[in-house]
Protein backbone atom coordinates (compact mmCIF):
# COMPACT_ATOMS: atom_id res chain seq x y z
CA UNK A 1 0.00 0.00 0.00
CA UNK A 2 2.84 2.43 0.79
CA UNK A 3 4.96 1.40 -2.20
CA UNK A 4 2.60 2.86 -4.87
CA UNK A 5 2.26 6.07 -2.85
CA UNK A 6 6.04 6.44 -2.46
CA UNK A 7 6.62 5.75 -6.16
CA UNK A 8 3.90 8.26 -7.12
CA UNK A 9 5.54 10.89 -4.90
CA UNK A 10 8.93 10.31 -6.54
CA UNK A 11 7.32 10.40 -10.00
CA UNK A 12 5.58 13.68 -9.17
CA UNK A 13 8.84 15.16 -7.93
CA UNK A 14 10.68 14.06 -11.09
CA UNK A 15 7.99 15.38 -13.41
CA UNK A 16 6.91 18.63 -11.75
CA UNK A 17 9.60 19.84 -9.33
CA UNK A 18 12.98 18.58 -10.48
CA UNK A 19 12.94 20.24 -13.92
CA UNK A 20 12.42 23.64 -12.27
CA UNK A 21 14.88 23.54 -9.38
CA UNK A 22 17.86 24.81 -11.39
CA UNK A 23 20.51 22.16 -10.71
CA UNK A 24 21.18 18.49 -11.27
CA UNK A 25 21.72 15.80 -8.65
CA UNK A 26 25.34 16.27 -7.55
CA UNK A 27 25.94 12.55 -7.04
CA UNK A 28 24.66 11.73 -10.51
CA UNK A 29 26.68 14.52 -12.09
CA UNK A 30 29.91 13.63 -10.27
CA UNK A 31 29.72 9.89 -10.83
CA UNK A 32 27.95 9.83 -14.20
CA UNK A 33 24.99 7.92 -12.80
CA UNK A 34 21.28 8.52 -12.36
CA UNK A 35 19.83 11.02 -9.95
CA UNK A 36 18.99 10.35 -6.31
CA UNK A 37 15.30 10.23 -7.20
CA UNK A 38 16.01 7.56 -9.86
CA UNK A 39 17.98 5.62 -7.26
CA UNK A 40 15.17 6.00 -4.72
CA UNK A 41 12.57 4.74 -7.18
CA UNK A 42 14.65 1.68 -8.03
CA UNK A 43 15.48 1.01 -4.37
CA UNK A 44 11.81 1.14 -3.34
CA UNK A 45 10.84 -1.21 -6.18
CA UNK A 46 13.61 -3.66 -5.27
CA UNK A 47 13.64 -3.46 -1.45
CA UNK A 48 10.26 -2.05 -0.43
CA UNK A 49 9.58 1.29 1.21
CA UNK A 50 11.52 0.74 4.44
CA UNK A 51 14.60 -0.80 2.83
CA UNK A 52 14.48 1.60 -0.12
CA UNK A 53 14.22 4.69 2.06
CA UNK A 54 17.12 3.45 4.19
CA UNK A 55 19.26 3.10 1.05
CA UNK A 56 18.03 6.46 -0.25
CA UNK A 57 19.17 8.26 2.91
CA UNK A 58 22.59 6.68 2.49
CA UNK A 59 22.61 7.96 -1.09
CA UNK A 60 21.63 11.46 0.12
CA UNK A 61 24.75 11.49 2.30
CA UNK A 62 26.81 10.62 -0.78
CA UNK A 63 25.04 13.34 -2.74
CA UNK A 64 25.86 15.91 -0.05
CA UNK A 65 29.52 14.89 -0.23
CA UNK A 66 29.42 15.17 -4.03
CA UNK A 67 27.87 18.66 -3.80
CA UNK A 68 30.64 19.75 -1.44
CA UNK A 69 33.19 18.35 -3.91
CA UNK A 70 31.73 20.61 -6.60
CA UNK A 71 32.03 23.62 -4.27
CA UNK A 72 35.68 22.74 -3.60
CA UNK A 73 36.35 22.28 -7.33
CA UNK A 74 34.85 25.66 -8.24
CA UNK A 75 36.70 27.28 -5.35
CA UNK A 76 40.01 25.73 -6.45
CA UNK A 77 39.46 27.18 -9.93
CA UNK A 78 38.78 30.62 -8.41
CA UNK A 79 41.91 30.40 -6.25
CA UNK A 80 44.01 29.55 -9.31
CA UNK A 81 42.48 32.49 -11.18
CA UNK A 82 42.59 35.05 -8.35
CA UNK A 83 45.70 34.00 -6.47
CA UNK A 84 46.69 31.31 -4.02
CA UNK A 85 46.13 32.12 -0.39
CA UNK A 86 43.27 34.53 -0.98
CA UNK A 87 40.35 33.53 1.29
CA UNK A 88 37.22 32.48 -0.57
CA UNK A 89 34.15 34.47 0.41
CA UNK A 90 31.02 32.34 0.26
CA UNK A 91 28.76 35.37 -0.04
CA UNK A 92 29.99 36.60 -3.42
CA UNK A 93 28.22 35.56 -6.59
CA UNK A 94 26.65 32.36 -5.31
CA UNK A 95 23.03 31.29 -5.26
CA UNK A 96 21.38 30.67 -1.89
CA UNK A 97 21.86 26.91 -2.22
CA UNK A 98 25.53 27.29 -3.16
CA UNK A 99 26.04 29.66 -0.23
CA UNK A 100 24.47 27.12 2.13
CA UNK A 101 26.80 24.38 0.86
CA UNK A 102 29.75 26.74 1.04
CA UNK A 103 28.98 27.67 4.64
CA UNK A 104 28.68 23.99 5.51
CA UNK A 105 32.10 23.42 4.01
CA UNK A 106 33.43 26.47 5.88
CA UNK A 107 32.52 24.74 9.14
CA UNK A 108 34.63 21.76 8.06
CA UNK A 109 37.60 23.44 6.36
CA UNK A 110 38.10 26.34 8.71
CA UNK A 111 39.59 29.82 8.47
CA UNK A 112 40.50 29.74 4.78
CA UNK A 113 36.78 30.00 4.00
CA UNK A 114 34.70 33.07 4.84
CA UNK A 115 30.98 32.63 5.28
CA UNK A 116 28.69 35.66 5.43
Amino acid sequence: MLRPLALAAIGGYQRFLSPHKGWRCAYGALHGRGSCSDFGRRAIVDYGVVGGVRLLFRRFRGCRTAALAFVVKSTDEEIERDGVGKPFNCSTGLSDNQTMLCCTLADVVGPFWACA
